[in-house]
């Protein structure tokens, strides 16, 4: 199976409609599960929103403290999650005991979210900070460094306003699709934590290896989710103690489908390497053995004629 069949092969295993049914069959079978994951996703957010805020209010040293109080709560809460819809889907355990994250898991987890925000702050500010400049640069004429700066820069970016507004809506379009295109790419990088105890930067990897060429389908998989969240917060919020466990359900469920399908792809390719390898071998072993009696048969023709003339020089010397 080649690279563009075995993708199409794993966006072909996803179907959005056929992951919500399953996991609203879940759901319905063992709801104390469920709700129980509900209950701790939902009370670290709710925990770790009023520490920052009471923090906030205090500031200095009380605000850093909580920071890292509050991430280290999410990291708990958010591998502990993972970790259970995981041998859920694997095994159909329901025992959250047997769920608790290790020590590594919990703080790869948190390197990636640093990562994750110190791209995103570049993403974001790196732009609005080069357009922020130009329109000072436009706005106040007098400034050395304007002065300074290549008569064609002048011209074409900070001159024309109607310009540096384009660039600025330019720039807006760019950022959201990277924004949306590293946040598909590595969303199964906390799975890949969990589920196989890999670092960061291997589970950046594998999740970037999963979502090869389904990032459309599973853009369109977290649209619907957070289409789903927005209804469960409308009922009062009531309704996320539904939606939210069915969140990490269907992703959970999506992970493994797509871990699975990767994982055949590679036996496959293997297997096929493998006979390729064989029948190279055997086509070998079949041109020397073909050859053998030709270079045989020569051979006895060319001792039968050295004995032939011996004999008739032996006879001669007689």
């Amino acid at each position: 199976m080649n690279m563009k069949n075995a993708i199409k092969h794993r966006g072909s295993s996803l179907n959005i409609g056929d992951l919500l049914t399953h996991a609203w069959s879940d759901y319905r079978k063992h709801p104390g599960f469920f709700l129980a994951i509900a209950v701790i996703v939902l009370s670290s957010f709710v925990f770790s929103f009023s520490l920052d805020s009471t923090a906030g209010e205090m500031g200095g040293g009380e605000s850093f403290a909580s920071t890292i109080i509050t991430n280290l709560v999410l990291a708990i809460a958010t591998t502990y999650v993972i970790r259970a819809t995981l041998r859920f889907v694997d095994k159909g355990d329901t025992h959250l005991g047997s769920a608790v994250p290790p020590v590594q898991n919990v703080i790869w987890y948190i390197v990636f979210q640093i990562f994750m925000t110190l791209l995103f702050t570049a993403i974001i500010f790196v732009p609005v900070t080069l357009i922020a400049i130009g329109t000072v640069f436009l706005t106040v004429g007098s400034i050395d460094f304007y002065n300074i700066m290549p008569e064609i820069i002048r011209t074409l970016v900070f001159k024309d306003l109607l310009i540096l507004s384009v660039v600025t809506f330019l720039c807006v379009i760019v950022q959201v699709f990277l924004i949306i295109y590293f946040s598909i790419r590595f969303m199964f990088t906390t799975y890949a934590i969990v589920d196989r105890n890999f670092d960061v930067v291997r589970a950046m990897r594998a999740s970037g290896l999963l979502t090869k060429g389904v990032k459309l389908k599973l853009l369109w998989l977290s649209f619907v989710l957070l289409c789903v969240n927005i209804i469960g917060a409308i009922v009062f919020f009531v309704g996320l103690f539904v939606t939210v466990p069915l969140t990490f359900l269907v992703m959970a469920r999506t992970y493994r489908l797509l871990y699975n399908a990767l994982r055949e792809d590679a036996v496959l390719r293997e297997q096929k390497n493998t006979e390729s390898t064989k029948k190279h071998d055997k086509r070998h072993v079949q041109e020397i053995v073909a050859n053998a009696p030709a270079k045989n048969q020569s051979e006895e023709a060319k001792d039968a004629k050295r004995d032939s003339e011996k004999n008739n020089q032996d006879t001669g010397i007689e």
